[in-house]
């Protein structure tokens, strides 16, 4: 992922240096710009990645199932909040900002600007 992110933002030394760590990556280890058949490569790569973190979020659902009849209702919701965080990070185009925020007298900000003025004065 940390490669893709760098791809995307056109950090390509960075992205350079990520492809020589991993084998699956090698083939991008002297990537300096897309297009091409670079793309169709890129493509196959998050195709798989998605794939991969599905997997990976699929099998933490499970433990966390496996787990849940034993842990406490506080503990259930802290990691099930960790899951949800994660399912919103794979989201194609999702945010993880915040989109309101409670004021110190209760009030409801969903401004940028007042949100920042409530989370001053907290």
């Amino acid at each position: 992922m940390a490669f893709l992110r760098a791809v995307d933002g056109s950090r390509w030394l960075r992205a350079r240096k990520l492809a020589a760590q991993l084998p699956r990556l090698k083939e991008f280890a002297t990537m300096t710009s897309r297009g091409g058949e670079v793309e169709d490569r890129l493509a196959t790569l998050r195709q798989e990645v998605m794939l991969m973190a599905r997997r990976l979020f699929v099998e933490d659902l499970r433990r966390e199932q496996d787990a849940a009849a034993a842990d406490s209702e506080h503990h259930r919701h802290r990691r099930g909040g960790g899951l949800m965080m994660k399912l919103s990070r794979l989201r194609p185009g999702s945010s993880t900002t915040l989109s309101a925020v409670q004021g110190p007298n209760g009030d409801v900000c969903h401004q940028p600007e007042d949100q920042v003025q409530a989370l001053r004065q907290h």
